[in-house]
């Protein structure tokens, strides 16, 4: 077993790889499209990775990773970071061109390259300023070096760098649903941070099973981590398919696993989902948007009572509020039903307020927003000073996000504040009139936006996807919202489509749909 090098430094990221090594080393940690590795194993190949990279990349360097999820991506994780490195993930779901703008504003040395982008990403090459070495993860391809050639001629100590938890391991780009994305760094405390935090209140043990749906380039992925940590065989999915979640489930005897809202409404629907074993979850973890209420309710009825939902985002590296299995009442108290639309209470190590404009806090159940305090937050936005100093205030995360606090505590989104209308000079807020919507029997899927009127400043514009085999109108679905909530919320124009703009993580991209729609109102 190689021995690590403890410095007067805390924790490095690494360091999670290292003790699950350590006490488990033949237990099996990592398992993707039927290729497994023990903690030993996979600690060596963390190993061999930063080995690699440091013959071609200078400490500090940033390395791009464009994939979808595998095992080499989730080595990347940690042996990206083990160099002296900062792992520059890469959003797959990107155009080509944008993908090569977040590259090159990280001023990536290196990219990784999964084998099903590199025909992509062959034209814009040459555009690509920063990047010296191209590295192919699959077959070889000419002119680039191939992962795991690189792998097999490194060796599998430890680096030996002298590095701090303060130093930078990751720069994610934030999913850009109100402008372009911005570079959130990461350090190896704050990431290190998010994952003890969640492990102080999340239900796990080395005998669990935890699959990870969640895009590995995005930050939801980090449960993945804290798996790895409690000592968990970790199962990475290529990518979600409602079937082969079921599947995987039944086969591998799952008993974790995180999901965003849209993927487990994907789930529930998908038919002949009773025909699957799914007795062995003991825990599904969600978040990363909003879930529907009914969407809640169906699941707690199919799954019971193992739900388990976190609030964050990329700039906290981590959930910060938790929804407790325990908290998820679905026939108590008004009091208490009303908990499923909350994203829970602060976790153990972060404080949360909720804000007016001036900065003084909000009365229970009054709309402010929330912002954030803890070692989990990120150190700022890459070569953005001005973002950084509106987000960053006097120590505290200003989120961006809308919401009140009752007076137990729970906190409750509202809205992104970007987001919300202006109809008017009312206020509404897209979720409340989405959760609306979701209630009709005929709809599948909703998102609701704002749009230039003349009249109103907004006009509340919903965007629809129905049901295989049924049918709905606009004015059906307009009537339908004038039973559920004031006039002026309901909306006033309906567009249906086939499927919702989303970014990995299952949020609906509002801009791209203001961008398509704004037009046609």
């Amino acid at each position: 077993m190689i021995r690590r090098r403890w410095g007067e430094n805390n924790m490095l990221l690494s360091d999670l790889v290292y003790l699950n090594a350590q006490k488990r080393p033949h237990k099996t940690a990592v398992s993707c499209d039927g290729e497994s590795f023990t903690s030993q194993e996979f600690y060596g190949r963390i190993n061999r990775l930063a080995n690699a990279l440091l013959k071609l990349c200078e400490r500090g360097d940033r390395v791009a990773v464009l994939q979808e999820n595998s095992s080499q991506y989730f080595e990347a994780y940690f042996g990206i970071p083990a160099a002296g490195m900062v792992l520059n993930h890469i959003n797959y779901r990107l155009s080509p061109r944008e993908m090569a703008h977040v590259i090159n504003h990280a001023q990536a040395k290196a990219l990784i390259l999964g084998d099903n982008f590199v025909d992509a990403m062959e034209p814009l090459r040459d555009s690509l300023e920063t990047v010296e070495n191209f590295i192919c993860v699959g077959e070889p391809r000419p002119g680039m070096l191939n992962y795991e050639e690189m792998l097999e001629d490194s060796s599998d100590a430890e680096p030996g760098l002298d590095l701090k938890d303060t130093d930078l391991a990751w720069l994610m780009y934030t999913s850009g649903t109100t402008g372009f994305p911005k570079g959130v760094m990461c350090t190896h405390k704050s990431l290190i941070a998010g994952v003890h935090s969640t492990m102080l209140e999340t239900p796990c043990s080395e005998e669990d099973v935890f699959l990870n749906v969640f895009p590995l380039c995005h930050m939801a992925s980090y449960s993945a981590m804290v798996a790895l940590h409690h000592g968990c065989k970790v199962i990475i999915s290529p990518r979600f398919d409602p079937r082969n979640v079921l599947e995987t489930i039944q086969n591998q005897r799952v008993t974790n696993i995180s999901l965003a809202p849209t993927m487990i409404n994907f789930v529930l629907e998908y038919p002949g989902i009773d025909d699957y074993d799914t007795s062995t979850l003991s825990c599904i973890r969600y978040g990363a948007s909003p879930i529907p209420e009914n969407v809640l309710r169906k699941g707690i009825k199919r799954f019971g009572s193992i739900f388990h939902q976190g609030y964050g985002m990329t700039e906290t590296c981590s959930a910060v509020t938790l929804l407790k299995p325990s908290e998820h009442i679905v026939d108590g108290t008004e009091k208490e039903t009303r908990r499923l639309r909350s994203c829970g209470k602060p976790v153990l190590t972060a404080v949360l307020r909720v804000v007016k404009d001036d900065g003084t806090d909000v009365k229970p159940d009054e709309i402010g927003e929330i912002i954030i305090r803890g070692d989990m937050l990120t150190t700022g936005y890459w070569h953005n000073p001005e973002a950084t100093a509106e987000a960053l205030r006097d120590g505290w995360l200003h989120s961006g996000d809308l919401g009140t606090m009752d007076e137990d505590g729970y906190i409750y989104i509202v809205e992104r504040k970007k987001d919300m209308i202006i109809t008017g000079a009312e206020n509404v807020y897209p979720n409340e009139v989405e959760t609306a919507i979701y209630t009709h029997p005929a709809v599948m899927d909703a998102a609701v936006i704002g749009l230039p009127d003349d009249t109103w400043g907004e006009m509340v514009t919903a965007v629809v996807v129905l049901r295989d085999g049924e049918s709905a109108t606009e004015e059906d679905i307009i009537d339908f919202c004038r039973n559920h909530m004031a006039g002026y919320k309901k909306p006033k124009k309906v567009f249906f489509t086939d499927e919702l703009p989303r970014n990995p993580s299952g949020k609906v991209l509002r801009k791209e749909l203001r961008e398509k729609y704004g037009t046609s109102a």
